[in-house]
């Protein structure tokens, strides 16, 4: 549901170029750098998993190069390819999660960015066990507060609250 419009307003405000565009552009970088952490991998995850959204077969590849472009250490580069690589891998069970738990709304209706979000913290809250459940939902809300519309953060939040009710996780 989003046009070009959006995809440059998200653009914007990922503070990165879009994936293929020219990393050594400076003007097209932010003056705020991801951070080198989990939560920047994290970031770095979210641009892979929505140029994924818009460009299939895209995700996996672009990881690396955006968390090389980042200026990720080794290890959260990793964290990040790890990230995504579950999150493609298994989008059509986080897809179907994300509908059960996002009664009342279309999956064409769910912005792409907020789509993304959602199947990254599904992806991690599912499949990496070391992350404490409200950890990577918390991650998500911010991410959703920082890259999401005015309310996005509390439509993440109540779809991840759900969605991790469903599977009985711990909260």
């Amino acid at each position: 549901m989003t046009d070009r419009a959006d995809d440059a307003d998200l653009q914007a405000r990922l503070g990165r170029p879009p994936i293929g565009g020219d990393a050594e552009d400076s003007a097209e970088w932010s003056e705020e750098p991801v951070p080198d952490s989990r939560r920047g991998a994290r970031q770095v995850a979210l641009q892979a998993l929505y140029g994924e959204a818009t460009v299939q077969g895209t995700a996996t590849g672009a990881v690396d190069g955006l968390a090389a472009a980042a200026g990720l250490s080794e290890a959260h580069g990793t964290f990040a390819r790890q990230l995504v690589t579950e999150a493609v891998r298994h989008l059509d069970e986080l897809d179907e999660l994300i509908g059960q738990a996002a009664s009342g709304w279309r999956r064409e209706r769910i912005a792409r960015v907020d789509g993304s979000i959602l199947r990254l913290a599904l992806a991690e809250v599912l499949y990496f066990d070391s992350i404490p459940v409200p950890v990577s939902i918390d991650e998500a809300v911010e991410l959703a507060r920082l890259y999401g519309g005015d309310q996005s953060y509390a439509f993440v939040n109540g779809v991840l609250d759900g969605a991790v009710r469903r599977r009985g996780l711990a909260t």
